[in-house]
């Protein structure tokens, strides 16, 4: 009667020995991999140079620092009609770019309130109606991406030459919003406005799209490390509201960086910092 109970005993303990030192290795880090996830200008429409916009640059800023970037990216695409890409329901359509379907870690999600249909709103009940689905479905990106353990990145709403002011200011409310959501985003918007939500002025391949020059300029705005803190779980700035401030002397030097995509040189001074 012992020999069976001695022998389930010891078979329990080989598969516990066995079990164990998967147990103390350190799961596999997820890949480095970022999806962009939007509409005309992250395919990179409008891009006389043929280097997919925005997204192609991008790649090839990361590239050397062992990043991944994939263009899941479809021309036309608002928050209706990019909502189905996010994942298949089935097999997957092989015509169509999915999100989930390249595994990405990081989302960066590229939609504007153009395509949403803003400027084709006639009244402020319908233009505000527009901006709530745009808002909700922006919200419904961010959590769905969570769920699937990626990390979303929003890339602020930008321009269109056929925007008026009424526009314009819903875009810049739109951007003022989301920058109070807890997710990073990149502003899009401060590269290529002129001032009136119109593209700047050589900086635009149509009324919709920037051209080769506006694709730099939009990819200026990222910060390139911004990927390697969202890795190590770097917190999102947050506002001081402390009553102290810091007393500046005089200038020890200015730098200045001169760059043939501005008119005049940009400088910095440097200061020394004094008595709180």
């Amino acid at each position: 009667m012992r020999r069976p109970l001695t022998r389930s005993l010891l078979a329990l303990v080989l598969a516990v020995a066995g079990l164990t030192p998967l147990h103390g290795q350190k799961p596999a880090a997820p890949p480095r991999r970022i999806a962009v996830f939007g509409s005309s200008v992250a395919n990179g429409t409008g891009d006389d140079l043929g280097q997919e916009g925005y997204t192609g640059r991008l790649r090839a800023l990361l590239a050397p620092r062992g990043w991944e970037v994939l263009n899941q990216s479809r021309g036309g695409d608002n928050t209706k009609t990019m909502a189905p890409r996010f994942a298949p329901e089935g097999a997957p359509d092989p015509k169509v770019r999915y999100l989930l379907t390249v595994n990405p870690s990081y989302a960066l999600l590229g939609l504007s309130l153009g395509n949403e249909g803003i400027q084709n709103g006639a009244t402020r009940a319908e233009k505000d109606a527009i901006y709530s689905q745009f808002e909700s479905g922006m919200r419904g990106f961010v959590e769905r991406s969570r769920q699937q353990h990626i990390v979303p990145i929003i890339t602020l709403c930008y321009t269109r030459n056929d925007f008026t002011q009424v526009e314009y200011e819903y875009t810049r409310r739109m951007n003022l919003a989301i920058n109070g959501w807890d997710v990073p985003s990149v502003n899009f918007l401060g590269a290529v406005d002129d001032g009136a939500g119109k593209w700047a002025r050589g900086f635009w391949h149509d009324s919709l799209h920037p051209n080769a020059a506006g694709h730099d300029e939009l990819l200026r705005t990222f910060v390139p490390t911004l990927f390697e803190a969202l890795e190590r779980g770097k917190a999102s700035p947050t506002r001081v509201t402390a009553a102290g401030f810091a007393r500046v002397k005089g200038p020890r030097r200015t730098d200045c960086l001169h760059s043939r995509s501005v008119d005049a040189p940009v400088c910095v001074r440097h200061y020394r910092a004094g008595a709180a």
